[in-house]
């Protein structure tokens, strides 16, 4: 098999936890015998990046797609897992990049493990109900997944997804807009990963996920006084 690794920055920073992740990735893959290549692209509109990613995988000869953002660590198990899951589309449940230090500090008065605590002061993003492991969900963000090309090729026979010329400084890009923001039932703007499970959902693809230990969701944290 052929992975492709896929990483939309949009300052060209890359944390050391999502290096890391994509370093131990393609050494697992080697020694198991696949091939893996990566590639990055910068860009302050994280839309046109996935799009650009997602573009360049379904022109490409991989089998799979493993995208990752450049905050996201990711554990080698779930990882692994979650490639040996053979999926069409599988994503991961990510903690928030905030934490109610108030409620975080009650939680752990009030006898909560450390985990727990910081759990119930900062929710995962997606995976509310969900029993640990990989369960089939309605949507699921885009911070770490891993994609079988066939998705891609069947929303695009569907016709949901249009075909466009990026103007970008030196250059003009053509790509698919997969994950151009598409309008809820309510009339409510989705961001770009739901709007690609709905597109993946509408053209009968199942959408998973993982909920559990072994990912991290870096950044900064400013205390005013």
């Amino acid at each position: 098999m052929k992975y492709l690794i896929g990483c939309p920055t949009r300052r060209g920073l890359v944390h050391f936890k999502t290096a890391l992740t994509m370093q131990t990735i393609v050494g697992a893959l080697a020694t198991q015998g696949h091939s893996c290549s990566t590639t990055m692209v910068a860009g302050a509109d994280v839309v046109e990046a996935r799009n650009r990613l997602a573009t360049q995988f379904v022109a490409s000869d991989c089998d799979w797609m493993i995208g990752i953002d450049d905050d996201i660590g990711v554990s080698p198990d779930v990882a692994l897992g979650m490639i040996k899951a053979n999926l069409d589309y599988v994503g991961v449940c990510i903690p928030p990049r905030q934490l109610d230090l108030e409620m975080f500090a009650q939680n752990i008065r009030n006898g909560m493990s450390d985990r727990d605590a910081q759990l119930h002061a900062a929710p995962l993003i997606d995976g509310a109900g969900l029993p640990d492991g990989i369960s089939p969900v309605e949507r699921v963000g885009t911070g770490f997944f891993v994609l079988r090309k066939t998705v891609l090729e069947r929303i695009l026979a569907s016709g949901n997804v249009t075909k466009k010329v990026s103007n970008l400084p030196g250059q003009d890009y053509a790509s698919h807009g997969f994950y151009d923001c598409l309008i809820d039932d309510n009339g409510g703007r989705l961001s770009e990963d739901y709007s690609f499970c709905k597109r993946a959902r509408a053209s009968g693809i199942p959408i998973h996920a993982y909920k559990g230990q072994g990912i991290t969701h870096s950044g900064e944290m400013t205390f005013s006084s």
